[in-house]
């Protein structure tokens, strides 16, 4: 809206070809948009669908927030040991609500499930190192609530 009257359908379309080229920033924030249908109808699907190519690309605000999409089971099945392996990997980036959001999965989680999404985690970063280091933006757009 700087310049511009604020059109949020165009910023949406514009956003969508960013991310079809595949830039981890504008995924993230077509998944943001999707959640929240700003801009765009709500479509759960597509939003995991989006954060999910920004967050296999190490970008820790997707991770979390597909994370919390596993940990709500919106657009995707609920699974807790998933939520808890893609907070894991983005705490370990440095994306400010994981370890909050780890902690409060951890209340509702067997010992086992904890283990199993920290390997999963583990094992995510021996194959991709840990790209979501140095990236975090404290700006990102998330749908994560605050606490």
């Amino acid at each position: 809206g700087e310049g511009v009257a604020p059109d949020h359908s165009e910023a949406a379309r514009w956003f969508r070809a960013a991310a079809d080229k595949g830039i981890p920033e504008a995924q993230n924030i077509l998944a943001v948009l999707y959640y929240k249908g700003d801009g765009l109808s709500v479509d759960y699907g597509e939003a995991a669908e989006w954060a999910q190519r920004a967050a296999e690309q190490g970008y820790a605000a997707a991770q979390a927030d597909l994370a919390y999409m596993f940990e709500q089971g919106k657009g995707v099945p609920l699974d807790y040991v998933a939520a808890y392996s893609w907070y894991s990997v983005a705490a370990s980036g440095g994306e400010r609500h994981s370890p909050g959001r780890l902690k409060s999965l951890s209340r509702v989680m067997l010992a086992e499930q904890m283990r199993e999404g920290r390997a999963r985690a583990m094992a995510w970063r021996a194959q991709h190192g840990n790209p979501a280091e140095g990236k975090e933006n404290p700006g990102a757009m998330s749908f994560l609530p605050e606490k």
